[in-house]
């Protein structure tokens, strides 16, 4: 129930074409494997309505929405990577 928000904001984002789905078949898979519940007061996307199917990634984009809307603030912000670089470890 607490993504209920998310979820209705990714369907009305997707709807007036503010968020795009990018065309890969992973998420295009968990999408088709996710069954939704109407409840009393909300509508719930549960992994025992999907069954054995796989709706992680679905789930995981619902999550990042739901961060997302908050609005965060950066911490470091661009200038950050700019003046440092990027280090990273070469295997």
């Amino acid at each position: 129930w607490k993504l209920t928000g998310a979820i209705k904001t990714t369907e009305r984002k997707l709807a007036e074409g503010a968020f795009l789905h990018c065309g890969q078949p992973l998420m295009a898979w968990a999408c088709g494997n996710a069954k939704g519940v109407p409840s009393a007061n909300a509508f719930l996307i549960t992994k025992q309505a999907s069954g054995t199917a796989k709706i992680d990634p679905l789930m995981a984009m619902f999550n990042a929405v739901s961060l997302l809307s908050l609005n965060p603030e950066a911490k470091g912000g661009l200038d950050d990577y700019l003046n440092n670089g990027f280090f990273g470890l070469v295997g």
